[in-house]
């Protein structure tokens, strides 16, 4: 496990997040970050198909690669419940 610091803004399919946690898995492992998602203060565990670095114009990221829709469809749950927030 690697402890992030300062924590990286991703995207995340349920929203926006700060990550703190990266497990990076090994050999055999599905490579895991632990995220903050800043509308619910719930953490989250997401594997790497499941995050995205956000857009940052001054950085040059000014695009994002969309998630599957595999992905949104298995969050759009979690989705639904933040948007209510």
């Amino acid at each position: 496990m690697i402890l992030l610091d300062p924590p990286w803004q991703l995207a995340t399919p349920i929203g926006d997040a700060e990550c703190h946690l990266f497990d990076p898995g090994g050999a055999d492992a599905i490579s895991r970050f632990l995220c903050t998602i800043n509308a619910t203060s719930e953490f989250w565990w997401f594997t790497q198909r499941e995050v995205r670095r956000n857009t940052n114009i001054t950085e040059g990221r000014t695009t994002m690669t969309p998630f599957s829709p595999e992905v949104m469809e298995r969050f759009r749950p979690m989705r639904e419940a933040a948007d209510r927030l």
